[in-house]
């Protein structure tokens, strides 16, 4: 899941993922791979490069979820 938080009225993280104590992080079960990692890193850069040139078109107020299993994308309106 990428997305881009507190930016022009785009929703906060906390107001999407609220944090509950029963709540486990999914990683501490299964771990992280590596080029799961790098695919998201790199779209999470190329989100930071455009609100930086100030481009219109970022993830903020959109979620994409990514299925590394189907390699299929779907971005998804927040709110």
């Amino acid at each position: 899941q990428i997305s881009v938080f507190n930016y022009r009225n785009a929703p906060a993280y906390a107001d999407i993922f609220p944090r509950s104590s029963e709540t486990k992080p999914f990683t501490q079960s299964l771990g992280v791979f590596g080029a799961i990692a790098g695919i998201v890193g790199s779209i999470q850069a190329m989100e930071a490069i455009k609100i930086l040139i100030g481009a219109e078109d970022t993830l903020a107020g959109h979620l994409l979820l990514i299925d590394m299993r189907t390699y299929g994308f779907r971005k998804v309106k927040m709110g």
